[in-house]
């Protein structure tokens, strides 16, 4: 065979449909080279599927990181909101400008409409 053709035998034992390949070598060179073959095929096709698995694991976990960073962003950005919200409010009901809002006008501002 050619250089070529043996590489592309080892793919299809590495990562394709690795019997027919195998089949040929048991049946015209001999049945020892099932025993390499079966090595190969376990060693180096584990390895590639953990490698894969591994590559898919580290991005979700960064899509999962990012995805908390962008949660507690919302969060503080709602919460800001709420807080000059509140703010205004007091504001608004603090009619003498003392910083501090009594009753009288808590209740003045409260029977205000619109």
């Amino acid at each position: 065979g050619t250089t070529s053709r043996a590489m592309l035998t080892m793919f299809e034992i590495s990562l394709a449909n690795w019997i027919p390949s195998q089949r040929i070598l048991f049946e015209n060179v001999g049945e020892w080279y099932v025993v390499y073959a079966l090595g190969h095929k376990c060693v180096i096709g584990f390895a590639v599927i953990m490698v894969i698995t591994g590559v898919f694991i580290q991005e979700t976990v960064l899509v999962a990181n990012s995805n908390d960073q962008l949660m507690l962003t919302e969060k503080e950005t709602a919460i800001k909101c709420h807080m000059e919200k509140m703010r205004a409010l007091f504001s608004y009901a603090d009619s003498s400008g003392d910083g501090c809002i009594s009753r009288e006008e808590w209740r003045e501002k409260g029977r205000e409409k619109g």
